[in-house]
Protein backbone atom coordinates (compact mmCIF):
# COMPACT_ATOMS: atom_id res chain seq x y z
CA UNK A 1 0.00 0.00 0.00
CA UNK A 2 1.71 3.25 -1.08
CA UNK A 3 2.05 5.86 1.70
CA UNK A 4 0.45 8.96 1.76
CA UNK A 5 3.57 11.36 0.82
CA UNK A 6 4.00 8.77 -2.00
CA UNK A 7 0.17 9.88 -3.35
CA UNK A 8 0.60 13.32 -2.64
CA UNK A 9 3.35 13.78 -4.76
CA UNK A 10 2.20 12.57 -8.08
CA UNK A 11 1.16 15.10 -10.46
CA UNK A 12 -2.58 16.00 -10.68
CA UNK A 13 -2.72 14.41 -14.41
CA UNK A 14 -2.20 11.61 -12.56
CA UNK A 15 -5.32 11.12 -10.48
CA UNK A 16 -8.05 9.98 -12.56
CA UNK A 17 -10.26 7.70 -12.32
CA UNK A 18 -9.89 3.63 -12.10
CA UNK A 19 -10.89 1.68 -15.36
CA UNK A 20 -14.70 0.33 -14.67
CA UNK A 21 -15.60 -3.69 -15.28
CA UNK A 22 -18.11 -3.73 -18.61
CA UNK A 23 -21.54 -4.47 -17.93
CA UNK A 24 -21.31 -8.56 -18.14
CA UNK A 25 -21.29 -11.89 -16.47
CA UNK A 26 -18.36 -12.94 -15.25
CA UNK A 27 -16.47 -16.03 -12.80
CA UNK A 28 -15.76 -15.25 -9.27
CA UNK A 29 -14.07 -16.90 -6.43
CA UNK A 30 -15.18 -16.11 -3.39
CA UNK A 31 -12.06 -14.94 -0.89
CA UNK A 32 -13.84 -14.18 2.28
CA UNK A 33 -16.92 -12.51 4.50
CA UNK A 34 -17.87 -10.88 7.51
CA UNK A 35 -20.93 -10.75 9.15
CA UNK A 36 -21.72 -7.01 10.17
CA UNK A 37 -24.84 -6.62 13.12
CA UNK A 38 -27.91 -4.90 12.39
CA UNK A 39 -28.35 -1.39 14.33
CA UNK A 40 -30.81 0.72 15.18
CA UNK A 41 -29.88 2.53 12.02
CA UNK A 42 -29.17 -0.33 9.98
CA UNK A 43 -30.07 -4.09 8.87
CA UNK A 44 -27.18 -6.78 9.32
CA UNK A 45 -25.62 -7.41 5.92
CA UNK A 46 -23.00 -10.33 4.67
CA UNK A 47 -19.57 -8.39 3.39
CA UNK A 48 -17.86 -10.55 0.71
CA UNK A 49 -14.56 -10.08 -0.84
CA UNK A 50 -14.15 -11.72 -4.22
CA UNK A 51 -12.32 -12.04 -7.20
CA UNK A 52 -13.46 -11.46 -10.62
CA UNK A 53 -11.60 -14.27 -12.33
CA UNK A 54 -12.47 -13.46 -15.89
CA UNK A 55 -15.37 -11.93 -18.18
CA UNK A 56 -17.78 -14.54 -19.49
CA UNK A 57 -20.33 -12.99 -21.63
CA UNK A 58 -18.64 -9.49 -21.82
CA UNK A 59 -17.86 -7.58 -25.22
CA UNK A 60 -14.65 -8.17 -26.69
CA UNK A 61 -12.40 -5.44 -25.50
CA UNK A 62 -14.43 -3.65 -22.66
CA UNK A 63 -12.07 -4.27 -20.48
CA UNK A 64 -8.65 -3.79 -21.96
CA UNK A 65 -6.64 -2.23 -19.43
CA UNK A 66 -7.60 -3.97 -16.21
CA UNK A 67 -5.15 -6.96 -15.19
CA UNK A 68 -7.22 -9.45 -13.74
CA UNK A 69 -8.46 -11.03 -10.85
CA UNK A 70 -9.94 -7.50 -9.72
CA UNK A 71 -10.86 -7.62 -6.30
CA UNK A 72 -14.97 -6.93 -6.01
CA UNK A 73 -16.62 -6.21 -2.63
CA UNK A 74 -20.32 -7.54 -2.54
CA UNK A 75 -22.80 -6.16 0.16
CA UNK A 76 -25.71 -8.53 1.12
CA UNK A 77 -28.14 -6.41 3.10
CA UNK A 78 -30.04 -9.38 5.40
CA UNK A 79 -33.88 -8.76 6.22
CA UNK A 80 -36.69 -11.46 6.27
CA UNK A 81 -37.61 -10.93 2.81
CA UNK A 82 -33.82 -10.58 1.50
CA UNK A 83 -32.89 -13.88 3.42
CA UNK A 84 -33.37 -15.34 0.00
CA UNK A 85 -31.26 -13.79 -2.06
CA UNK A 86 -28.35 -15.13 0.21
CA UNK A 87 -29.56 -18.54 0.22
CA UNK A 88 -29.38 -18.16 -3.44
CA UNK A 89 -25.97 -17.13 -3.77
CA UNK A 90 -24.62 -19.85 -1.37
CA UNK A 91 -26.87 -22.16 -3.83
CA UNK A 92 -24.83 -21.15 -6.51
CA UNK A 93 -21.80 -21.24 -5.01
CA UNK A 94 -22.60 -25.19 -4.67
CA UNK A 95 -22.56 -25.08 -1.08
CA UNK A 96 -24.69 -27.97 0.05
CA UNK A 97 -27.82 -27.14 1.93
CA UNK A 98 -29.13 -30.55 3.73
CA UNK A 99 -30.19 -29.41 7.05
CA UNK A 100 -27.57 -26.73 8.04
CA UNK A 101 -28.69 -22.91 9.02
CA UNK A 102 -27.35 -20.11 6.79
CA UNK A 103 -24.39 -19.07 9.14
CA UNK A 104 -22.76 -22.75 8.96
CA UNK A 105 -23.25 -22.55 5.09
CA UNK A 106 -21.25 -19.13 4.86
CA UNK A 107 -18.52 -21.10 6.85
CA UNK A 108 -17.63 -22.89 3.52
CA UNK A 109 -17.95 -19.37 1.41
CA UNK A 110 -14.38 -19.17 0.84
CA UNK A 111 -12.57 -20.36 -2.10
CA UNK A 112 -15.81 -21.15 -3.80
CA UNK A 113 -16.45 -20.14 -7.56
CA UNK A 114 -19.78 -18.78 -8.69
CA UNK A 115 -20.90 -16.54 -12.01
CA UNK A 116 -22.22 -13.62 -11.71
CA UNK A 117 -23.78 -10.32 -13.77
CA UNK A 118 -22.08 -7.19 -13.08
CA UNK A 119 -24.28 -4.02 -14.16
CA UNK A 120 -22.56 -0.01 -14.11
CA UNK A 121 -25.50 1.73 -11.63
CA UNK A 122 -25.30 5.25 -10.40
CA UNK A 123 -24.08 5.80 -6.90
CA UNK A 124 -27.75 7.71 -5.81
CA UNK A 125 -26.32 9.60 -3.65
CA UNK A 126 -26.50 13.60 -3.88
CA UNK A 127 -23.71 14.81 -5.38
CA UNK A 128 -21.74 11.90 -6.66
CA UNK A 129 -22.30 11.69 -10.14
CA UNK A 130 -20.01 8.00 -10.17
CA UNK A 131 -21.18 4.55 -11.56
CA UNK A 132 -20.29 1.47 -9.70
CA UNK A 133 -20.48 -2.19 -10.64
CA UNK A 134 -22.82 -3.85 -8.84
CA UNK A 135 -23.58 -8.45 -8.89
CA UNK A 136 -27.21 -8.04 -9.71
CA UNK A 137 -27.66 -11.65 -10.40
CA UNK A 138 -25.29 -15.14 -9.77
CA UNK A 139 -25.39 -18.61 -11.36
CA UNK A 140 -23.82 -21.70 -10.87
CA UNK A 141 -20.24 -21.93 -11.91
CA UNK A 142 -21.02 -24.92 -13.85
Amino acid sequence: MPDLTSLLGKKSVEATPPKQLDNGLYYFLTQKYKTIDATAEKNGSVVFTFSVITPVEVDPGANEGITFPVEFVHYQTLTEKSLFRLKKLLDDMGIEEADRTLAERLVDSPNKAFKGMLNQQPSGKAGDNNFYAKLTETYPSD
